[in-house]
C-alpha cells in the first residue's frame, strides 16, 4: 500500500496539456452535458476538434487517480508560536462556462453569453405557452441579471476583487484563443473546440463553511461548477509567500534526488506532491504522508519556523512603505535574526505576490523585471554591501596591524591625486566638504571612504578577504533554503574562476573591497548575520526550522572562530556611534534608550540599472531571423517556444532606475543589533537582541531612506505593546546622511 498527496485529475490536466498544445500555461478543460451544452450523438468529440484537445481530459484523468479517501494529508508549516500557515484542506474549484467568461473578459461583446443563456432558457421553458419565443428572451434576460449576481458572490466567496476577476476571465480567454488559432493553423479551417463548451477554472473557496454556502447557491445554477478537492492553502499569509515555498508533482530528477529514496514506505513517486522550493521543499520528509509498520496511511509531520508570523507582517508593512516612498521604488528585503540563538525571526521579501498564484499568473510576473514579486530577496537577492561592509574591514584592518583604534587618517575629500575623478569620500562627492582627521571609530560614524581606501590598502586585497571569511560572506548560512545565494566573496580561488583576464588580487581591488564595492555580492541575510557575528563575537549557522521535536533543519554548517575581542570593542563602539551619537549618518536611527541601543552601519551601494527588457534574436529553422522583447533570454526562448534556437545577437532596450549621465543609483542599506538598556556599548550581547538588515533597492542613501526603516522595525522589536487610548510620547527627529 502508498500513500502520497496526489493532484486532482483537473489538476494533472492542466499540466499535461501545457506540454500537448505548447503553450505557455493551459487550463484544464472538461466536456460538459450540462444545460446549454452542444451535445455530440453518443458524446462523440466533434470531428473539428483535434485529438489532442478534446481526449486530453479524458486520457490524462483517467492515468492520474483523485486523491484517495484513505489518504492522509500532508503536514502543517507552523510558525515559532504554534500558529498554523499552510496546510491541506478542503476546497471548491470555481469553473465558469466558456460563454459567460468571454462577457466577463469582454463586456462589450456578450453574443456568446446571450446565445448560452437562450439555450439554458429554451431547455427551462415550459411547453404550451403562447409565444415560446418571447418567454425565452425574457427567462435570458433573467438569467443574465442572474450571472452578474453570481460574479458578485464569487468575489466575496473567493476574496477576489472585481478587477483580479476581470484579469482571470481575460487569461482564460486569451488561452482559449491561442489553442484555437492553433487548431486553426493544424487543419487549416476555424472550428469549434472543446474549450468553447466547457468549463474554464477562475477561482477556488477554501474551508467547509465557505464551500457550503457554495454548493447550496449554486447547485442550480448551470453557468458554474464546483469541484471538490483537497488543496494546500495558507490564509492571509501572502508577506510569507517566498518563505513558505510551493509543492509540484515530483518529476523524475526530483524522485531520484529524494533523501528518503532508500525507504520504500516514505520516498518520492514520479507525481506525487512534494515541495519544490522554501519551506515545503526544506522540510518535505517531515511533511510528506506516510504508512507506519502496520500499513495504515498517517499524516505528514507538523514542522515549525523560527519566523514569529506577526513580526512578519509588521515588518513586511514596515518595508512596504518605505519602498513606496523611495525615489525609484521596486523592491526591498529586511532580515532580523536572534542574535542569541541564530533564529531567523522575520525574512521579508517586497513586493511578495498571492500565495494562491496561478501559472498563468506566474508567468506573467516571471516578466515583470522591475518588481520581480517572484525573488526570494531575503536569501537569493545578491547586491554589493556599500558600507555596510566597513565595520567587517576595520576589523580585518585592526587584526592585521594596517591600522589601530587610534590610527589617525586626514580625510581630503579625495584617496589618489592620479586618479581624482575616482575613489572620493561620499561627503566630497555630495558637497565638496571632507571630515578631516579621522580615527578607527569616528570613520565608522561618519562612514569615511578615505579612511578605509587607506586600511584596504595597507593591507592589500588577499588578507583582506582572508578576513572576511569568517564573518560568513562567500557561503550560505544554514538555512537549508534551495533559493539561497552565497553571494560572492572575491577570494584568489573566485577570480581565477570567474576573471580569467586578472586572476590574481589587483592593488584597486583592496580599495574596492574595503568599502563594499566591485566583485563583492551578498544576501540583505549575510549581512544580518554579519551584524549578529559583530554583536556576539563568532559566526553561528542560522536557523529557520525545525521539526516536532524541536531538531533544527538545514544545512550542516560549523560555528567560525571566535573574534578577537580587543578589535571587535572598537567595532562596536564605533556602531554604537553612528546611530547614537550627533553627526552619525544612522542618527535618525535612534530609539528610546528606556527600551535598548540601536547599533549599526548604513550603506550606500551603487549598482547598475535593472534591464526592464531585451531584443533578442535568434536563428529560425528555416534559416530566418527572428526577434524577441523579453526581460531575460530564457523568456525569450520560452514565448519563441524554439528552446534550442541560436542566438545571433541581442540589446538592451530599458533599464530601471533611469540615472543621470555618468552616475549610478544606490541601494540603501542599513544593518546592525539591538542592546539592552544600559548595557556596555561594547561588549558582547546577551540574550534579548536582535541583529537586522534593510536593503531598498535603488533606494539611494542608507541612512535617509533605510535607517527610518530599521529604527521602525527596532521599536516593534522592543517597545512594549502600545495601550489603548494611551498618549504617544514626542520623539525627536534626527539627521540622516549617507
Amino acid at each position: 500500500m502508498r500513500v502520497s498527496s496526489r493532484l486532482p485529475s483537473t489538476a494533472l490536466t492542466a499540466i499535461l496539456a501545457l506540454a500537448a498544445v505548447a503553450l505557455a500555461v493551459a487550463q484544464p478543460s472538461v466536456p460538459s452535458p450540462d444545460p446549454g451544452s452542444d451535445p455530440s450523438p453518443s458524446g462523440a468529440t466533434p470531428a473539428s476538434v483535434p485529438a489532442s484537445a478534446a481526449t486530453t481530459p479524458v486520457q490524462f484523468g483517467a492515468l492520474r487517480p483523485r486523491l484517495a479517501p484513505n489518504a492522509a494529508p500532508r503536514g502543517a508549516i507552523r510558525d515559532r508560536t504554534g500558529r498554523v500557515l499552510v496546510a491541506d484542506g478542503p476546497c471548491w474549484d470555481i469553473g465558469i462556462r466558456y460563454e459567460v467568461v468571454v462577457a466577463r473578459a469582454c463586456p462589450e461583446d456578450k453574443t456568446l453569453q446571450d446565445e448560452y443563456l437562450l439555450r439554458v432558457a429554451r431547455q427551462r421553458a415550459s411547453g404550451g405557452l403562447a409565444d415560446p419565443d418571447a418567454a425565452r428572451r425574457r427567462m435570458a434576460t433573467r438569467l443574465a441579471r442572474e450571472v452578474d449576481a453570481t460574479w458578485a458572490e464569487i468575489a466575496e466567496l473567493t476574496g477576489l476583487s472585481n478587477e483580479e476577476l476581470s484579469g482571470r476571465c481575460q487569461r482564460a480567454v486569451a488561452r482559449v484563443r491561442a489553442m484555437k488559432a492553433a487548431v486553426a493553423r493544424r487543419h487549416g479551417r476555424e472550428s469549434v473546440i472543446a474549450e468553447e463548451r466547457s468549463y474554464r477554472p477562475i477561482g477556488r473557496i477554501y474551508g467547509q463553511p465557505a464551500g457550503g454556502r457554495a454548493a447550496g447557491r449554486f447547485d442550480l445554477v448551470p453557468w458554474v461548477r464546483l469541484t471538490r478537492s483537497v488543496a494546500r492553502h495558507a490564509e492571509g499569509r501572502d508577506t510569507l509567500v517566498h518563505v513558505l515555498g510551493r509543492i509540484f508533482p515530483a518529476n523524475e530528477r526530483r524522485a531520484a534526488a529524494d533523501p528518503l529514496a532508500g525507504d520504500p514506505l516514505r520516498r518520492l513517486e514520479v507525481g506525487d506532491l512534494c515541495g519544490i522550493s522554501g519551506a515545503e521543499r526544506l522540510g518535505d520528509p517531515e511533511l510528506r504522508p506516510r504508512i507506519d509498520a502496520a500499513g495504515t496511511a498517517r499524516a505528514g509531520a507538523d514542522v515549525r519556523l523560527t519566523i514569529d508570523a506577526e513580526l512578519q507582517q509588521a515588518v513586511y508593512r514596515i518595508l512596504e512603505r518605505a519602498v513606496k516612498a523611495s525615489p525609484s521604488p521596486c523592491g526591498g528585503a529586511a532580515v532580523v535574526l536572534d542574535v542569541a540563538t541564530g533564529e531567523i525571526r522575520a525574512l521579508v521579501s517586497y513586493p511578495a505576490h498571492p500565495y494562491d498564484l496561478s501559472l498563468a499568473a506566474s508567468d506573467e510576473l516571471a516578466d515583470d523585471a522591475r518588481w520581480m514579486p517572484l525573488r526570494f530577496r531575503a536569501v537569493s537577492g545578491v547586491y554589493p554591501p556599500g558600507s555596510t561592509i566597513k565595520p567587517a574591514t576595520l576589523y580585518a584592518a585592526l587584526a592585521e596591524g594596517a591600522a589601530t583604534p587610534a590610527t589617525r587618517v586626514t580625510c581630503s575629500g579625495r584617496f589618489r591625486k592620479d586618479i581624482p575623478d575616482s575613489f572620493r569620500c561620499w561627503v566630497f562627492n555630495r558637497s565638496g566638504d571632507t571630515h578631516g582627521v579621522e580615527i578607527a571609530e569616528t570613520a565608522l560614524r561618519d562612514s569615511c571612504n578615505i579612511f578605509f581606501f587607506t586600511a584596504g590598502d595597507t593591507m592589500g586585497a588577499s588578507p583582506l578577504v582572508r578576513r572576511l571569511e569568517p564573518f560568513g560572506l562567500g557561503t550560505t548560512q544554514g538555512t537549508g533554503l534551495i533559493e539561497e545565494s552565497p553571494g560572492i566573496l572575491p577570494t584568489p580561488a573566485w577570480l581565477a574562476a570567474h576573471r580569467p583576464q586578472l586572476p590574481r588580487h589587483q592593488r584597486a581591488d583592496a580599495w574596492n573591497y574595503a568599502f563594499g564595492q566591485g566583485e563583492m555580492s551578498v544576501t540583505p541575510l549575510q549581512m544580518a548575520n554579519i551584524a549578529a557575528t559583530i554583536a556576539r563575537g563568532r559566526f553561528e549557522p542560522v536557523t529557520l526550522m525545525t521539526d516536532a521535536a524541536g531538531r533544527r533543519i538545514g544545512a550542516s554548517r560549523d560555528m567560525g572562530p571566535r573574534l578577537d575581542e580587543r578589535w571587535l570593542s572598537t567595532v562596536r563602539r564605533g556602531l554604537w556611534r553612528v546611530v547614537n551619537e550627533k553627526g552619525g549618518t544612522a542618527e535618525v536611527a535612534k530609539i528610546d534608550a528606556s527600551v535598548g541601543t540601536l547599533c549599526g552601519k548604513t550603506g550606500s551601494a551603487q549598482a547598475v540599472p535593472r534591464v526592464l527588457s531585451r531584443k533578442f534574436v535568434f536563428e529560425l529553422p528555416d534559416g530566418t531571423e527572428g526577434p524577441m522583447v523579453a526581460p531575460t533570454i530564457e523568456r525569450a526562448r520560452a514565448r519563441l517556444s524554439i528552446p534550442d534556437a541560436r542566438l545571433v545577437k541581442q540589446e538592451v532596450l530599458e533599464r530601471y532606475p533611469v540615472a543621470a549621465e555618468g552616475t549610478l543609483p544606490s541601494h540603501a542599506w542599513f544593518i546592525g543589533y539591538t542592546r539592552q538598556p544600559r548595557s556596555s556599548r561594547e561588549t558582547p550581547v546577551s540574550t534579548g537582541s536582535y541583529a537586522l538588515s534593510v536593503l531598498i533597492e535603488y533606494g539611494g542613501g542608507g541612512g535617509a531612506v533605510a535607517g527610518p526603516v530599521a529604527r521602525d522595525i527596532a521599536r516593534r522589536l522592543l517597545e512594549p505593546a502600545p495601550v489603548p487610548g494611551a498618549r504617544a510620547p514626542k520623539r525627536r527627529a534626527g539627521r540622516s546622511r549617507q
